[in-house]
């Protein structure tokens, strides 16, 4: 059975795909009228310099203190909370590799301990997190070898990371899966599928904020939640299924053709859609849960009763 099929069922397929491709929609009585939990995403950079201080996160961090930064956070992230704000994405414990880079450490270490203290913080105040950034920009690579070193890779990139959201018990990261160029051409993606296959403490949900038809497509087929795209380019991979499916039946064209489609990401289907409606809806109520909200659980309230009414019909034949 679909997850959270009875939701999905009350939306039209214009809903799913704008869902699909802006998860801020999340906020919008529009979908949260239909069950899905509400959910209001902000950078802790953004909440920090709406404060009357005007703070940024890289300031706050040169401090070194995490016992002082954690109080501090704790406490402007739950004003935030009170105001709307139920899900804070982190600053980047990315290290700072190039002389221009606004990150908080040239140290893999203390990077990752400073960026995990605001994820403790922000998960003291109740409100689940995700860490930013777990990708290599251009910019990165340019002063960078030419060729991928592995060992660089998990001692300066990786690692950092993994401070962070283990000290922050943090289960969600922004990711990308377009490669920034200079023979690291598939790192992203790699990093991307690694950490929703336990590189971390936990299986991560992956959020990405990439603005290419390419990497839209990309996302949600491995799995990504988009968070702010236009939702042409699935809108396209919609109509195109359809075009086969009816050549298909005119005998204009093959199944083979659709699959074709399929794999380079130039069509999708409505039981596609629908599963990767299915994982950001996920994703709320995971949310909602590490609020404290509702019972730790696999499916929302109306399809729990779905599912015992289906139960209790079998044991009835």
């Amino acid at each position: 059975m679909l997850k959270h099929k009875i939701i999905i069922d009350k939306m039209s397929v214009k809903q799913k795909i704008t869902l699909l491709t802006n998860i801020k929609c999340l906020s919008e009585p529009e979908y949260t009228s239909l069950g899905i939990p509400y959910t209001s995403l902000a950078r802790l950079e953004d909440i920090l310099l709406k404060t009357k201080e005007g703070v940024s996160a890289n300031i706050l961090a040169r401090s070194w203190n995490t016992e002082t930064l954690g109080v501090v956070t704790e406490e402007i992230v739950s004003r935030a909370k009170n105001e709307g704000v139920n899900f804070v994405i982190s600053p980047s414990p990315k290290i700072k590799i190039d002389p221009y880079s606004p990150a908080i450490s040239e140290d893999p270490y203390l990077s990752g301990r400073l960026v995990g203290a605001y994820l403790g913080a922000i998960h003291k105040a109740e409100v689940p997190s995700c860490v930013s950034d777990f990708k290599l920009k251009k910019e990165d690579v340019d002063y960078l070898d030419l060729e991928l070193s592995q060992r660089f890779l998990y001692e300066y990139f990786i690692l950092p990371f993994k401070i962070a959201a283990k000290q922050g018990e943090c289960h969600t990261v922004m990711s990308a899966v377009s490669g920034p160029g200079n023979g690291y051409g598939d790192a992203n993606l790699g990093l991307m599928m690694s950490a929703k296959m336990g590189l971390f403490h936990v299986n991560m949900n992956v959020l990405c904020d990439e603005h290419t038809p390419e990497a839209t497509a990309a996302i949600w087929r491995e799995g990504g939640i988009v968070m702010d795209r236009g939702a042409s380019v699935l809108e396209h991979a919609y109509e195109k299924y359809n075009k086969i499916v009816k050549a298909i039946h005119k005998g204009h064209a093959t199944v083979n053709d659709l699959e074709d489609a399929y794999a380079d990401g130039s069509a999708i289907s409505d039981e596609m859609i629908d599963f990767a409606v299915s994982r950001v809806i996920d994703f709320a109520f995971m949310c909602k849960r590490e609020r404290g909200e509702i019972d730790v659980c696999d499916t929302d309230p109306a399809e729990e009763d779905a599912l015992l009414n289906a139960d209790a019909q079998d044991m009835s034949d």
